[in-house]
């Protein structure tokens, strides 16, 4: 009997790609664009976790906060302060769809 090939690891679910810069868009990085939008604007931001099972989350809500080291996402279940080194994608996103009605 032959040995079983090796199978190498998964690859991580998130990772920072590299993109290619042209004249109209040029490289920046996600904690960059983030820094980019106002106070206030509904966001997505995809951010790494440390120490759990899962390697990224996602926050959608509206930017409240932001400084040089923290941004601070105001969603559904509360505010989330994510630390800028952790942002791996960030963008905005429209308003929620309005209710149904029943």
């Amino acid at each position: 009997m032959s040995p079983l090939p090796l199978v190498e690891p998964p690859l991580p679910l998130v990772e920072e790609r590299p993109q290619a810069a042209s004249r109209d868009h040029p490289v920046t990085s996600a904690a960059d664009s983030l820094a980019a939008l106002p106070v206030g604007t509904r966001v997505v931001v995809r951010y790494r976790l440390h120490g759990d099972t899962h390697r990224a989350t996602d926050a959608l809500g509206d930017l409240v906060a932001l400084d040089a080291v923290t941004c601070t996402v105001a969603t559904r279940r509360g505010d989330v302060e994510i630390a800028l080194a952790d942002v791996l994608l960030a963008k905005p996103v429209p308003p929620p769809p309005a209710p149904r009605p029943r």
